[in-house]
């Protein structure tokens, strides 16, 4: 197989995995018409159409798909071997596909991204953030991290930071304005600023746990209802509500005083946060490039209820 055959191939695995011109072409780096050309000769040259296109989509055909499942184990297989020549290397060479939520982006990888690229500057990170769990494999994402619970259980997980807590938080002008709550029952009467995941129609509940066990959920009134995690911490700086959120994600404002931290003794147990990939023999030397760089992270300190200038 010649360079430019190779090439088209690595280019119709993009488009028939990825479903748009467009996010092929970024992939790849080069202009959505150049890539159209591209696969435009290859079916010219195979004399067979792999693509169904429309205004809004991008399908293989029957014989697309053919070629896709035949490819893509071949393709896999080119790869890995290239990346065996990472042993014979001083550094890694080389990508990885990044998943991950925006708290997971502000708390994990960024603190680490200039050690990353100090220590291995010949690894290209691909990073797409987005709160919504994601199919790692479907989507062909090298790695993801999530808190341990939206973790599949076949993966092979990594934990990256220690368990943190729910905290509910508003910021000081809207509790001298409206008063602090004392137990999680009284948030009725309160703004909740609430965060609705991915499609669903429904805002969750917050579940309170107190010293003693006990339980408490509370149906918030939501006075703003949003589906990122920044945008709800924001609006609980600005006043306009009670959020509840990861301490460790409000753990800096409410030591500077921007936050409060609410109804001490209440709160709710959140996993910590894991690097994962799916399970495989050889596992690529620039994701354990990425992976080294991770784990090496210090465990954060922790606000807890009720002590809003303390951390453990």
């Amino acid at each position: 197989m010649s360079r430019d055959e190779l090439s088209a191939m690595r280019a119709f695995l993009e488009v028939a995995e990825r479903g748009s011109f467009a996010r092929a072409a970024a992939h790849l780096g080069i202009t959505a018409s150049a890539l159209s050309q591209t696969i435009q000769r290859l079916e010219e040259r195979l004399g067979v159409r792999l693509l169904q296109r429309t205004t809004r989509s991008v399908a293989a055909t029957a014989a697309g798909q053919e070629l896709l499942r035949r490819l893509r184990p071949a393709m896999d297989g080119f790869d890995e071997a290239l990346d065996a020549l990472n042993d014979f290397r001083d550094t890694p060479v080389g990508a990885v596909r990044l998943t991950l939520s925006r708290v997971a982006s502000e708390l994990v990888l960024e603190p680490r991204l200039a050690e990353l690229r100090e220590r291995y500057p010949r690894v290209r990170l691909e990073v797409a953030v987005e709160d919504r769990v994601i199919d790692i494999v479907g989507r062909r994402f090298d790695a993801g991290i999530r808190r341990r619970s939206l973790v599949e259980s076949e993966m092979v997980a990594h934990r990256l930071t220690k368990d943190d807590h729910l905290l509910a938080v508003a910021a000081p002008s809207y509790v001298a304005r409206r008063g602090a709550p004392e137990r999680p029952e009284e948030l009725h009467a309160h703004d909740g600023i609430c965060i609705r995941r991915g499609k669903s129609e429904t805002i969750p509940a917050w579940r309170f746990v107190g010293a003693d066990g006990a339980v408490h959920v509370v149906e918030p009134s939501p006075a703003l209802v949003v589906d990122d995690a920044h945008l709800a911490r924001q609006a609980a700086v600005s006043g306009g509500g009670i959020a509840y959120l990861a301490a460790a994600y409000v753990e800096r404002f409410v030591r500077e005083g921007a936050l409060v931290a609410l109804l001490p003794g209440w709160s709710a147990p959140l996993a910590g946060f894991f690097l994962f990939y799916p399970s495989r023999h050889h596992v690529p030397a620039p994701l354990r490039a990425l992976a080294t760089v991770l784990r090496t992270r210090p465990p954060k300190s922790l606000v807890r209820p009720g002590a809003p200038g303390s951390s453990s």
